[in-house]
């Protein structure tokens, strides 16, 4: 099935229309177009005016009823302003509490409860839906009594970190709906996420020739012992979920019991599933008490792509470093007598920056 949105930047020949002919009301040039929508029989160009971020936060959305999403959403594109929602509560869908279209997005923190579809239809209902060669990153979220918590169709991607996924009672993942007859998905990295008491953990996984399979790679995963092949380090062990049964509002009714294999266990050290801290975190601190005067600091982070750090000297701050790349440590030496400790600073998949007052620190 042909794009229907798409960006000229990734795809030259989007642009269908005549721009070589004196027309005056045409009052802007290719280089203008930031996204085209359409066909050769009609077709819409899209501009990008200053730098803005769309960004949802600390919202609390209930129910839909009938064939209604709570949000649907088409365009941005990274490395430009694309959408990013954080901490949202939706109580209940429908259909879909996000339709992406076409959409690059960041969606970090929120809690997804009760999303069933209320009535038989071509399409499903879903915490996450994508079309048109979206592309998220999907980080920190809980999912609760969902058809599905993510869909991923027609050349869509995701990026799938550190979230709890509890009673999806068709499939957590899936990415086709065969009745609707869309190319799938194409590919699915995982790491950290919790799995529990799921139907299924993954549908509509194996497709139609000519389509190709959907790629799915994950490591340190909780999940069924029939996916422990797609990466290392998966585990099919109850996570001990303080209380599963309920509501995740508060959160901290998942909060993992003592004695969880998920403790301690995900990337870099960290917990496995939704309840971990936002922004970067350091590993490769020395002991409390330490005769080194130096120490080489990694970074990292679900879902960031940059990061500032400052030294932090007897209560006493330095200046924040310039922007640094994920992967590029903190080297530091020379250090004096005292009692010392790293501040970050974090930038995620969206380009937004953690806020200087919420800073973490090692």
């Amino acid at each position: 099935m042909a794009k229907v949105l798409q960006d000229p930047r990734e795809q030259p020949d989007a642009i269908l229309g005549d721009f070589g002919a004196n027309d005056p009301l045409v009052t802007f040039t290719p280089d203008d177009v930031v996204f085209t929508y359409g066909s050769k029989w009609k077709q819409r160009y899209y501009t990008q005016i200053g730098d803005d971020y769309f960004i949802l936060r600390r919202n609390l959305f209930v129910p839909t009823t009938g064939y209604n999403d709570i949000i649907d959403f088409t365009g941005g594109r990274r490395p430009g302003p694309i959408l990013a929602a954080y901490d949202n509560i939706f109580t209940g869908a429908t259909d879909d509490c996000f339709d992406l279209d076409g959409s690059d997005a960041h969606l970090e923190g929120n809690i997804f409860m009760h999303v069933h579809q209320d009535a038989p239809r071509n399409s499903s209902s879903n915490a996450i839906s994508t079309d048109l060669d979206s592309h998220l990153t999907v980080v920190r979220n809980l999912f609760f009594d969902v058809d599905h918590a993510l869909l991923l169709i027609n050349e869509s991607d995701g990026v799938f970190l550190n979230n709890t996924v509890v009673q999806a009672t068709i499939a957590a993942i899936h990415f086709d709906e065969p009745a609707r007859n869309f190319p799938p998905g194409e590919s699915i990295r995982m790491d950290s996420n919790l799995f529990v008491d799921c139907a299924a953990t993954f549908a509509n996984a194996l497709s139609v020739f000519p389509e190709p399979n959907p790629t799915i790679i994950g490591h340190r995963n909780n999940l069924p012992s029939a996916h422990l092949g797609i990466g290392i380090d998966n585990l099919d062990l109850d996570p001990f979920l303080d209380n599963p049964h309920a509501e995740p509002w508060p959160k901290s009714n998942w909060a993992l019991l003592p004695g969880s294999p998920a403790i301690g266990t995900g990337h870099n050290g960290l917990d496995r599933g939704a309840l971990i801290p936002r922004g970067a975190q350091v590993s490769g601190l020395p002991p409390s008490r330490s005769r080194l005067n130096t120490a080489v600091l990694r970074v990292s982070g679900p879902g960031i792509l940059a990061y500032r750090f400052r030294l932090v000297t007897e209560g006493i701050p330095g200046p924040w470093s310039t922007d640094q790349q994920l992967g590029a440590g903190i080297f530091l030496t020379a250090l004096p007598e005292g009692r010392h400790r790293i501040d970050l600073l974090a930038k995620d998949s969206a380009g937004y920056w953690q806020e200087a007052a919420d800073f973490t620190s090692s």
